[in-house]
């Protein structure tokens, strides 16, 4: 894939995530009014089913990371050093301010600010307890370039699947029997479970999955692509529905929505909430979740809901890349500034 299509996809993937957040808990969904229901459920809330956007970043991680790695990739750590900056700029503002919202909560203990700030714990903001085992998981994106051109790729997704499938039973059954760790064990935790789709998003990489499958694509025209396409993510749709245990749905969905064509209005729009996806990540949730909720849910309709935050989110992105630039000049060249961060 070109790296317009990967941050086209990550603009997709990060749709999904405010989305997911929004309306895939019912608590939140009955402060709306939705319009349309499938057997009494909320369209919203149904539709939620159908993002997983976790896996999507994990694939799209371990496809670009590959591709560095395939190149000779020297500058991993300033990438991370860059993740970092954002976040560390963006949790510390939220952090004050929730300290005049919720004094109660925010900034807490002197131990709770180290290990939020350490991404080790997310009790400040709960969805961002992906970033933790994402970057364990991409510094050892070199072993697993190593580990994916010497070993069959088939060995590969079955072993990683397996401590995929084992990883979830832990986390489901054995860490709740210590709740008084039961966090930082999920923390450590997610390291081999996000291993499965880094994995397949690495080895499509390395195959040219995609690229093959859209070689075979192009050769019909643009309208039955488009068929075709939206067909299989019904099917896809549908059999994850009746079979929620559908462990390689984020792959297919992600490599149906990449051999999709976008028009030029779609691409600049995608790419454009691509290259922001990182910081609306680590936005988005402070207002539907943990600061501003009725500010947001006010809005009443989902759409218009969905649409107010995706808003905001973008827009405080923005605002935080020019406040953070500074702060990265003084660790980074120019050119490691304008390079993408490892999320």
């Amino acid at each position: 894939m070109t790296k317009e299509k990967t941050q086209i996809l990550k603009g997709i993937a990060i749709l999904f995530m405010i989305f997911f957040h929004l309306f895939n808990r019912m608590q939140f969904v009955d402060l709306c009014t939705p319009l349309i229901y499938i057997d009494g459920i909320p369209l919203v809330h149904f539709l939620t089913e159908y993002t997983n956007p976790v896996a999507l970043f994990l694939i799209l991680g371990g496809y670009g990371l590959y591709k560095s790695n395939l190149k000779g990739d020297k500058n991993r750590w300033n990438r991370l050093l860059k993740l970092l900056i954002h976040f560390w700029v963006i949790l510390i503002t939220f952090v004050i301010i929730g300290h005049f919202v919720k004094p109660d909560k925010y900034p807490g203990s002197s131990l709770t600010l180290l290990l939020n700030l350490s991404t080790f714990e997310s009790s400040y903001n709960g969805e961002l307890w992906f970033l933790f085992p994402y970057i364990i998981v991409s510094i050892g994106a070199s072993l697993l370039y190593k580990l994916i051109n010497r070993v069959p790729w088939l060995y590969i997704v079955i072993g990683t699947l397996l401590i995929h499938m084992g990883s979830i039973y832990f986390i489901t059954r054995v860490t709740p029997l210590v709740p008084s760790v039961e966090a930082y064990l999920n923390t450590l935790i997610h390291i081999p479970l996000f291993l499965f789709n880094f994995c397949m998003g690495m080895i499509a990489a390395k195959y040219n999955w995609i690229e093959g499958i859209q070689s075979k694509l192009s050769k019909i025209g643009i309208k039955l692509q488009v068929l075709i396409i939206l067909g299989f993510i019904g099917l896809l749709m549908a059999f994850s529905h009746f079979f929620p245990y559908n462990f390689f749905f984020g792959f297919f969905l992600l490599s149906a929505l990449a051999l999709l064509p976008y028009s030029k209005w779609a691409t600049t729009t995608l790419v454009k909430l691509g290259n922001q996806s990182m910081n609306m990540w680590m936005i988005h949730s402070w207002f539907c979740y943990h600061l501003f909720s009725n500010f947001i849910y006010s809005f009443k309709y989902p759409i218009i809901i969905f649409i107010i935050l995706c808003l905001i989110s973008y827009g405080l992105s923005l605002l935080f890349n020019k406040t953070v630039t500074p702060l990265e000049s003084l660790f980074l060249t120019k050119k490691e500034i304008k390079e993408r961060p490892i999320l």
